[in-house]
């Protein structure tokens, strides 16, 4: 990758705050279409990266754009422990030196773009100063045959949940029949907030779905975690529609 390669709004740049469900921090997510994929603890330099004991001790490569680097490979040519935050970015298209490693920095800093990088850093420190301020939320409503794929921050968690009991469904009804597996799952109803730092606030969107209990446990999803689904509709009897998720991601573990 080019030195004056910029990332941003130009190539789908999207930054989303997400708590580590392995230290509880609140932290940033940065990816793009090129194909980065980066947890900052903060916005702006020195860009420092999450690097966390637990979350670190499962990772195996961060990316920006198309370059990658193993976490064995530094520790191969010598890095030390301390060193480890600073240099997690990788070689960014350049040869492991130590000379780049303390140039690291300077070189993320010229990789996104800096409308890009001011915004979503003026973003972030508007929703810490107005973290309780209403903001407007546009409900999406489900129907049937729909499908989305979103990226959110979980805004509520309701476990032991039931289609049926919403639905108002009787045993052996029409409706149940017709939920299938669904009726008989154990359930978690999740509601996110879509909408990424620095992006228009009549962007933002809410979606409250159902999904397998198991799911929600092996990624313990809590809230302030923030997840990528892919949603379906449905509509029980032409009176309710709702929205099932079978895939559902942490973005912390899809650094993994």
């Amino acid at each position: 990758m080019a030195m004056n390669a910029k990332h941003g709004w130009w190539c789908g740049a999207k930054t989303y705050p997400l708590k580590c469900k392995y230290c509880g921090n609140m932290i940033f997510h940065f990816s793009c279409d090129c194909g980065s994929s980066l947890l900052f603890d903060e916005l702006g330099k020195p860009w420092p990266l999450h690097s966390c004991t637990d979350y670190v001790a499962g990772k195996e490569r961060f990316r920006l754009g198309k370059e990658t680097v193993a976490i064995a490979e530094l520790w191969n040519h010598g890095i030390q422990a301390e060193h480890l935050q600073s240099s997690l970015h990788g070689l960014l298209g350049s040869h492991l030196t130590n000379e780049n490693l303390k140039r690291l920095p300077d070189i993320i800093e010229q990789s996104i773009e800096k409308q890009y990088a001011d915004s979503v850093r003026k973003s972030a420190t508007d929703s810490k100063r107005h973290a309780k301020r209403s903001l407007q939320v546009i409900r999406q409503d489900a129907y049937h045959g729909a499908k989305t794929c979103e990226v959110g921050i979980v805004t509520e968690v309701i476990p032991n949940a039931s289609i049926a009991k919403k639905a108002g469904l009787e045993n052996n009804s029409l409706g149940l029949r017709a939920l299938g597996d669904w009726a008989r799952k154990k359930l978690t109803q999740l509601t996110i907030h879509t909408g990424a730092l620095g992006e228009d606030e009549t962007d933002s969107c809410s979606f409250t779905f159902f999904v397998d209990e198991a799911i929600v446990n092996q990624n313990r999803i809590v809230r302030d975690c923030t997840v990528s689904v892919k949603l379906r509709g449905i509509v029980i009897l032409s009176r309710y529609p709702i929205w099932v998720c079978k895939e559902l991601v942490d973005l912390i573990d899809k650094q993994l």
